[in-house]
Formats: structure tokens, sequence, C-alpha cells
């Protein structure tokens, strides 16, 4: 089922980034931070994860996933101005 604004927006309030660089927490990528949205809503066992992944993915709207790419890229950005003020 597609997210509607409301769920992405859920999603990114709260969604954090789950993986662990000196202290510091960032997804490694695109597809990783897609993958944390997916299993937080999910109940599947870890066996079946990818295939249901790959079903909910391709029931996301265009909109939706701009709207996953906008959070994701705002992260990132938010990311590389810590860094750069360490």
């Amino acid at each position: 089922m597609a997210l509607s604004g409301d769920q992405v927006q859920n999603k990114l309030c709260k969604n954090q980034p789950h993986h662990q660089r000196g202290g510091k927490m960032i997804y490694k990528d695109f597809d990783d931070f897609l993958m944390n949205v997916f299993t937080e809503e999910t109940n599947l066992l870890d066996d079946d994860i990818p295939d249901g992944f790959e079903d909910w993915i391709v029931e996301q709207d265009v909109e939706s996933i701009m709207r996953l790419a906008e959070l994701y890229g705002k992260q990132r950005f938010i990311e590389g101005k810590k860094s750069i003020i360490k």
C-alpha cells in the first residue's frame, strides 16, 4: 500500500538512522533507509523480508518515494553539516 503524506511525515519523525560510526548514526544508502522504513511497519520473519520489501516498494507511488527521498536527503545534509562543524 502506498504511503500517504501524513504516513510519510509520521515516519520522518520516528525514523532514526540505525548504523553507528564513531558515535554518529547514519544510513549507508537510500536502499538501507527504505528497508528501515519497511521493517518498521512489518512483522515478517527475517527470511521473508527481502520478498516483502520487494512487494512493498512496487506498491509505493512516486509521491511517496519522493517524500521519503526528500527526508533521506535532509538527513544526509544534516549529517554533512555536523561533520563539517567537527
